[in-house]
């Protein structure tokens, strides 16, 4: 992670630029790196910052931080890549739909990014919710209801259980009693066995239909035209970073 410093609302502010991922289950040290700032440090706002071009993948980051319940702003950076690509996102239709703001830029020519200092101003967690099989929200409801309060919603929290999250035993030995995690684990399991496929990967899937159905309410395509070509050429990586303003 990289720590700066930023003068908000005349105010000084840490700023608190994470590495790029891909979920908030982490797979990867960079994503359990995120995954436990969230966790464990409490942010004003968070910015996530998704490739335009990829809005799909940055969208299943954007359900598990309405999941969370953090408050976050959503930065669609490279539009002008996504545009010159015929790529075109409702921003505002998707703020509604997200019940966040939705800002676009271009990062490299910072355009868009007093816009985006303006967004931070107003963040807050966003209401959309996936709503999973029965047997998963009731596991969900079981797990929340031993877990202790934390800087995201137990749902999340119950949620990253569930998907069998590893990295995460040991912030739970840490805040609760052994028996509570054997039961936690036993929640899980009895879930699990209702299942052919794994939880985590239903999980997913439900989040991806969501995240579809979201885009296909904003995103239009058009043949590429020559009006906006591309100057700036990156690499397809990891689909959003995030950024976390502290007072």
């Amino acid at each position: 992670m990289t720590y700066g410093n930023a003068v908000l609302n005349k105010a000084r502010t840490l700023v608190i630029d994470t590495p790029g991922v891909n979920s908030l289950v982490p797979m990867s040290e960079d994503e359990k790196v995120t995954r436990d700032m969230l966790l464990s440090d409490r942010s004003d706002v968070v910015v996530q910052v998704a490739d335009t071009k990829n809005l799909r993948r940055g969208l299943l980051i954007t359900l598990q931080l309405a999941e969370m319940a953090v408050p976050f702003i959503l930065d669609l950076n490279m539009d002008d890549e996504a545009r010159s690509r015929g790529i075109i996102i409702d921003q505002e239709k998707l703020s509604l739909l997200l019940g966040v703001e939705v800002i676009k830029t271009v990062a490299i020519r910072r355009s868009g990014i007093d816009k985006l200092l303006k967004g931070i101003q107003h963040p807050r967690p966003s209401p959309v919710e996936v709503r999973y099989d029965d047997a998963i929200e009731g596991g969900i409801r079981d797990i929340a209801a031993l877990l202790p309060e934390a800087n995201i919603a137990r749902r999340a929290i119950a949620l990253m259980v569930l998907s069998g999250d590893e990295s995460l035993k040991g912030w739970l030995h840490a805040n609760l009693q052994d028996h509570i995690v054997t039961e936690i684990e036993g929640i899980r399991q009895t879930t699990q066995s209702r299942f052919n496929n794994s939880l985590g990967y239903l999980i997913n899937q439900r989040r991806m239909k969501k995240a579809d159905e979201v885009l296909a309410q904003v995103l239009s395509l058009h043949e590429p035209g020559r009006a906006l070509p591309s100057r700036f050429i990156s690499a397809d990586g990891p689909c959003t970073r995030s950024m976390a303003f502290r007072s």
